[in-house]
């Protein structure tokens, strides 16, 4: 069965929150293969905020982690 976008949202920010856990930071770069996915959702959240798709819910969860709403441009 294809899993729901919300089920898949749960796993990533699941995933995303291991991986501060594990790194200290959530700055996920391409750099790191086994992140990839996560580093595609993380721009995908970006533009939801933008676009006015991501639930107040969502975007609460995310600023508990700290998430980075702008990219940082190093």
């Amino acid at each position: 069965a294809k899993q729901s976008g919300e089920s898949r949202w749960e796993e990533r920010i699941a995933q995303l929150a291991a991986f501060q856990k594990q790194y200290g930071h959530l700055h996920v770069t391409r750099h790191n293969e086994t992140h990839r996915g996560l580093m595609h959702w993380r721009d995908n959240q970006r533009l939801r905020l933008k676009s006015g798709v991501m639930t107040a819910e969502q975007k609460a969860r995310l600023d508990a982690l700290g998430f980075a709403w702008e990219t940082s441009r190093r």
